[in-house]
C-alpha cells in the first residue's frame, strides 16, 4: 500500500521502496485452500476510474473480489476524499468492506487511532461489520515513519474501543527488523507485503518472530506488477491494482471478518 501512502496528487507523489520481492520457486500445490479476491484502494483507484467505482467494483465482484480495504486516514489528520464513496459503493454491492489508516510520526498513536476512528464513523460504517487495518510501513520522508512505540499505542487503543486489535500491514523485512519476538504488537493479525513466492508450503511471506506461532492472517501478494506465482495479478474492472490472500474459504473469511 506503499503507493497509495503519498499525497494527494496535487503533489507529485515520491518513489517509494517496493515491499519485500522474492523470486517464486516453487510448483506445489498447497494441501489447504485459499482465496484471492481481496483488494485494497484509495484515492489512486478513485481518479484512475474517473469516480466511476461502481462500475468498476460490480465487474471485480463478477469476477471473484469479495472483500475491499478503503484508505480513510493518515497521520494526525489527514484523510481520503474518496473514503465515503468507497464505503457506499461496497455497501450497495454486499462486499466484505474494511478501512486503513496509514501511521505517521505526526501524532501520538492513540490519538491517530481517535482521528481514524471518527473519519470512519462519519462515512457511515458499520463498526461490527468494518474491518480496521494500520498500515506501518516507511514514509517516503524518514523523519515521518511511525515509530514501533506509535503503532503499538495505535493497536491497544484500537483493542480498546473495538474489543480486538487491528489488521498490522506492513512489508516483511521492515517488521522483521524493528519488532521484537514477544513484542505486544504481536496481538495484531499479521497482513504482510511480499510480491514473489507461492502459496506452496515455506514459499509464503516470511513471518517475523512475534507471530512465529500464529502465522499471516493476510497476504499482500502482488501491485498488479509484481507478484506470487500461480495466484491473479490483473484485477477485473481495475487492471493492476494490490491485491491480497486469505488463507481459508469464503465461508471462513465470512466468519472471521472483521476480528479475525
Amino acid at each position: 500500500m506503499a503507493r497509495k501512502s503519498a499525497p494527494d496528487p496535487i503533489e507529485a507523489p515520491p518513489s517509494e521502496p517496493k515491499p519485500t520481492q522474492a523470486t517464486p520457486n516453487a510448483t506445489a500445490t498447497p494441501s489447504y485452500e485459499y482465496l484471492s479476491g481481496i483488494i485494497d484502494v484509495s484515492h489512486w483507484e478513485y481518479d484512475a476510474q474517473h469516480g466511476r467505482i461502481a462500475s468498476a467494483l460490480l465487474e471485480a465482484r463478477d469476477a471473484g473480489v469479495v472483500a475491499v480495504i478503503a484508505k480513510a486516514t493518515q497521520g494526525k489528520d489527514g484523510s481520503d476524499a474518496s473514503f465515503p464513496a468507497w464505503v457506499d459503493a461496497c455497501a450497495k454491492l454486499g462486499l466484505l468492506f474494511g478501512a486503513y489508516h496509514f501511521g505517521s510520526n505526526t501524532e501520538d498513536g492513540d490519538k491517530q487511532a481517535d482521528w481514524f476512528f471518527k473519519h470512519v464513523a462519519a462515512a457511515g460504517c458499520d463498526p461490527m461489520r468494518t474491518a480496521l487495518m494500520l498500515d506501518f510501513e516507511r514514509d517516503p520522508e524518514p523523519s515521518l515513519t511511525m515509530t514501533l512505540e506509535q503503532a503499538r499505542a495505535f493497536a491497544e487503543r484500537v483493542k480498546e474501543v473495538r474489543g480486538w486489535a487491528p489488521l498490522l500491514y506492513g512489508d516483511t523485512s521492515f517488521l522483521g527488523q524493528i519488532i521484537e519476538p514477544d513484542d505486544a504488537i504481536g496481538m495484531c493479525p499479521l497482513f504482510p507485503a511480499m510480491y514473489g513466492g507461492s502459496m506452496a508450503p515455506g514459499h509464503g511471506p516470511k513471518v517475523p518472530p512475534a507471530w512465529a506461532k500464529r502465522g499471516w492472517t493476510l497476504w499482500q501478494y502482488t501491485d498488479g506488477t509484481y507478484g506470487a506465482m500461480g495466484l491473479p495479478m490483473h484485477t477485473h474492472g481495475f487492471g493492476g491494482i494490490d491485491r491480497s490472500v486469505f488463507k481459508g474459504s469464503l465461508e471462513q473469511l465470512r466468519a472471521a471478518w472483521p476480528r479475525f
